[in-house]
């Protein structure tokens, strides 16, 4: 009997060994941390499983008075969207920002946080095998389960056990080898896979977008071509389909057209450093509608449609605005995405196009370049 209970013994304290190690195994590669309650996104469920599923030296949603030492502000616009890294996570860069659209003229946030986390390789290996090329890419980090060097299926395969749902995947518009954008999103989060021509994960963008509410709100009654807001309302649109058309002058926006002669304009809002969204739409089929107002109609009809949606006309006759919002009527028989001609509407010309967009994105580097 004496045997056996020292059998059991050292059973026992065997496997408890066993769970410790596998513990540890677990602390380094999979669970992240939990969410405190001074975090800036904590009544956000999906931020919560993803702290707690990545690892990560700083969570989504930390405060700024509360990211670690040794984090630098590198880049960015101060008080709006910074972005910062650190000597000891070199592979790991945070963008500081809010939910809330902040314009130049409005008040500061009160406090910035973190609203980014960008994931590369800390290292990486290359070696040819048989012929072959073989990258090992080296990284102790986790966005959800997913690593820098997975398959990007594979990771995909993570993502979508959490929840996240597939809204866009670049097409390859080049035989020339580059990386292309993957991208998944659960409630108020985006994860963007930068994936490189082997099918390799080389980057992971975990990130959550201004809150477009008041925005779609507006446009809850319409159906255009791509609404305004987030990015990939036109990159993932189906119907109809855009394709890359150019970039303007400065390089500070891109242009997407359509077959049916829709365009869409991407730029950075609400100021010229931000992240790129949706924010102009034309279009010239009478398939789509703004508030009811469809192109074909007189200005007459159009203005009637959108006044009575709550919309305010302009002195000029084309030109109404609603929340941030702005509507202008063209009767032009070409429009270019960039060009505004000069039109005195009349109630009975016939409206040929129809743009929607938003205000003109703010400079704030300009306020910043004395500080």
């Amino acid at each position: 009997m004496k045997f056996s209970r020292t059998i059991n013994a050292a059973i026992a304290m065997l496997l408890s060994i066993i769970m410790a190690a596998a513990c540890m195994s677990c602390t380094k590669t999979g669970r992240g941390k939990d969410t405190p309650e001074n975090n800036m996104l904590k009544e956000y469920p999906e931020v919560v499983e993803f702290n707690k599923n990545s690892v990560v030296p700083e969570l989504m949603g930390t405060p700024r008075s509360e990211i670690g030492n040794g984090y630098e502000c590198r880049g960015g616009v101060i008080d709006h969207s910074e972005t910062y890294i650190s000597s000891d996570n070199v592979d790991v860069t945070y963008t500081l920002g809010t939910r809330e659209m902040h314009y130049e003229n409005d008040q500061p946030a009160d406090e910035l946080y973190v609203t980014g986390i960008r994931v590369r390789t800390q290292d990486k290996k290359i070696e040819t095998i048989n012929g072959k090329r073989i990258v090992t890419y080296i990284t102790d980090k986790q966005i959800m389960g997913a690593e820098v060097g997975m398959n990007y299926e594979k990771a995909g395969e993570k993502l979508s056990r959490f929840g996240y749902e597939l809204i866009y995947e670049e097409k390859p518009i080049s035989s020339l080898p580059g990386s292309l954008e993957i991208s998944y999103r659960k409630g108020i989060i985006i994860i963007s896979l930068a994936v490189e021509s082997g099918g390799d994960v080389s980057s992971i963008n975990a990130w959550i977008p201004y809150d477009t509410g008041k925005i779609d709100e507006i446009l809850n009654n319409s159906h255009l071509p791509a609404d305004l807001g987030l990015v990939y309302n036109c990159y993932a649109s189906k119907d109809p389909v855009f394709t890359y058309y150019m970039k303007n002058e400065d390089a500070t926006a891109r242009v997407y057209k359509a077959e049916d002669g829709s365009v869409a304009v991407l730029h950075g809002y609400p100021d010229a450093s931000d992240y790129i969204m949706c924010a102009q739409v034309t279009f010239c089929d009478p398939k789509y509608d703004i508030d009811g107002a469809v192109v074909g109609s007189t200005f007459k009809e159009c203005i009637d449609k959108l006044t009575s949606a709550g919309w305010t006309l302009y002195k000029d006759g084309r030109t109404l605005t609603k929340g941030e919002l702005t509507v202008k009527l063209f009767d032009v028989k070409t429009l270019e995405f960039n060009e505004n001609p000069d039109i005195v509407g009349e109630d009975s010309k016939i409206v040929t196009f129809i743009r929607v967009f938003l205000p003109s994105p703010s400079r704030m580097e300009r306020l910043n370049s004395d500080k």
